[in-house]
């Protein structure tokens, strides 16, 4: 039965079987005509799908990997369970680590929850680097260069 095989696979790759669109008419006649890129199109269809389905199936399985040694690592950081050699380097590394600084409400230089115009501190202050500025760069040539 390969010949019925023949047929299916003939037709699966749109091969003229000796039909002549001239006796079909209208819409038959194009479709006839279309039938070899409608069956890219659908291979197509189903290919696009199985590559992205098969591409996220390996970027799944790496992520899948990836956290479980963050979750091996976290367990093995969990109170209790540190080994000694390891709390060892964590101390030495926090005496390394830079220290922080919090800057209060109080230390803060600028609020923007406030208009500029209800700060008269901040106003003065602004006014008073403006005048700075401006005697800094009168004899300077960037002036010049700026004119």
């Amino acid at each position: 039965d390969w010949i019925g095989l023949d047929w299916i696979g003939l037709d699966w790759i749109g091969l003229d079987r000796g039909w002549s669109c001239g006796s079909y008419g209208g819409v038959v006649a194009l479709a006839i005509q279309l039938l070899p890129w409608l069956n890219v199109y659908a291979v197509g269809y189903f290919l696009v799908p199985a590559t992205r389905w098969l591409l996220n199936t390996q970027t799944n399985k790496k992520i899948d990997a990836r956290n479980g040694r963050r979750l091996k690592a976290m367990q093995a950081l969990s109170p209790g369970r540190i080994a000694p050699a390891l709390k060892k380097k964590l101390a030495s590394a926090r005496r390394f680590a830079p220290e922080v600084k919090r800057v209060t409400e109080r230390e803060a230089v600028f609020s923007s929850d406030k208009q500029l115009s209800e700060n008269k501190t901040e106003a003065s202050a602004l006014d008073e680097f403006d005048k700075k500025l401006a005697e800094r760069t009168q004899g300077s040539s960037i002036d010049a260069d700026l004119a």
